[in-house]
């Protein structure tokens, strides 16, 4: 799951207790927590974790993670939502300066152009 925050771009998975290398499948699985990966740290303590929960892998993908609950995880995720003050996300992030323009724009246009359905007449854009 991926999660935009106006101050956070957040991937969510279920734990792997080899955080994320193979291994020989004898890992202990626990379905109750799961990873929260940033490619930046300081996205992950905006959200609640604590700087001390963080997780630096320079070698993933994401390089800081946090170990949470599921539940946990959507505590803090709730709070996000209670947080909202705004009538446009895209307008908030670029007034604020949260994340830069030209990436919201591309996830805004990249969603419009693979699931809006509607013919190019019925699109308000």
């Amino acid at each position: 799951m991926w999660i935009f925050t106006k101050d956070s771009v957040l991937s969510v998975v279920e734990y792997d207790p080899t955080n994320g290398y193979a291994d020989d499948g004898l890992a202990p699985q626990d379905h109750d927590h799961v990873f929260v990966r940033s490619r930046q740290r300081d996205h992950l303590t905006a959200v609640g974790f604590s700087d001390a929960d963080v997780i630096e892998t320079p070698m993933n993908d994401y390089p800081f993670r946090v170990i949470a609950t599921k539940e946990k995880v959507a505590e803090l995720i709730a709070d996000q939502v209670r947080l909202i003050s705004y009538h446009n996300f895209k307008g908030a992030c670029m007034r604020d300066g949260t994340h830069p323009a030209s990436m919201l724009h591309d996830i805004w246009e990249s969603v419009l152009r693979y699931l809006d359905d509607r013919t190019p007449l019925d699109s308000p854009f």
